[in-house]
């Protein structure tokens, strides 16, 4: 674990909480791989995009240059989300967008009723995991 992760600011040392939660990732990362495959055998998992969840692409996510990134956990928030496209794309913006989403039923969501927002460019990727490994791959490969 590196400073870089622990309190944010150099020299400082970091608090109980947040040494365990590093602590807890670090244990728990290595099985990882086998809960989401667990997962995506439930269904609970888009099969095909595991890869996303580590931060990792097979290729460079193809996104246009600087979208607006919208983050939506579940189904509720990927609609509220659409509509903010939506509103956005009748006002003439026509983005581009990125909405990340943490579950299958948000990502079906977005691709399905983002194809009939013709006005606007919608990508979607799966939020990767709450590890800075995983987020820092996320971050550079957008």
């Amino acid at each position: 674990m590196t400073d870089r992760y622990n309190s944010g600011i150099p020299g400082r040392e970091i608090s109980g909480p947040i040494r365990h939660y590093n602590l807890a990732w670090h244990l728990v990362r290595v099985f990882l791989p086998l809960m989401t495959r667990l997962r995506a055998r439930k269904g609970k998992e888009d099969a095909q995009r595991l890869d996303e969840r580590f931060g990792l692409y097979h290729h460079r996510p193809d996104l246009p240059e600087n979208p607006l990134w919208l983050h939506a956990v579940s189904v509720g928030e990927s609609m509220a989300a659409l509509a903010l496209i939506r509103a956005l794309a009748k006002a003439g913006d026509r983005g581009p967008y990125l909405v990340t989403t943490n579950t299958v039923t948000a990502a079906e969501r977005i691709r399905t009723a983002s194809r009939s927002i013709s006005d606007a460019e919608v990508t979607h990727l799966y939020q990767p995991l709450d590890h800075p490994q995983f987020v820092d791959r996320f971050l550079a490969a957008t």
